[in-house]
């Protein structure tokens, strides 16, 4: 019976599995951070959405974690701005980032499958993912970021098997 339902995700397209080579490290978000670091930048709770945009904009990056004390209460983005600037008479940039943040439930470690990150970012609608470590946040990872490791690991495990086809038909080889 859970046979079944594997199969039936498959189909459904709401499960997928990566391609694996054993000359290719397995895609995770240890690995990911080993590759690329990524420093999680924050602003407290009372902050206005200007002081974070200030933030994002000097260390160039599209999100900040929100904090309460030491305690990840949400993550601000570009996306939320924009979209506040809709909804709001006055001006965006004066709003606390408390009003404008979408709350942070979700959280990564670094023991994750980069494809289990991506899965978790799309069924929840979010662009950027925190990871913590013993309760800790260590990095913040973003769509792109994951994506572009993604595509860089399918290059790595396509070209091993191009390199495994070569091998196999090499002249003077036996191949059955």
């Amino acid at each position: 019976m859970a046979a079944r339902k594997v199969l039936d995700a498959r189909v459904a397209g709401t499960q997928s599995v990566l391609p694996r080579h054993p000359r290719v490290e397995p895609l995770t978000v240890q690995s990911v951070l080993q590759r690329r670091p990524s420093t999680p930048f924050s602003v407290n709770v009372s902050a206005t959405s200007l002081e974070a945009l200030t933030v994002m904009a000097e260390y160039d990056v599209g999100a900040v974690l929100v904090l309460d004390g030491r305690r990840v209460i949400g993550v601000f983005s570009e996306r939320d701005y924009s979209r506040a600037s809709t909804r709001t008479a006055q001006s965006p940039a004066a709003v606390p980032v408390r009003e404008l943040m979408h709350l942070c439930d979700t959280f990564a470690s670094p023991a994750d499958s980069v494809n289990d990150c991506l899965n978790r970012m799309t069924h929840d609608g979010l662009q950027h993912l925190p990871v913590q470590h013993n309760g800790d946040i260590v990095a913040m990872l973003s769509l792109d970021d994951l994506l572009y490791e993604m595509v860089a690991y399918l290059e790595r495990v396509f070209k091993e098997y191009a390199v495994d086809q070569q091998i196999v038909f090499l002249s003077g080889t036996y191949s059955c």
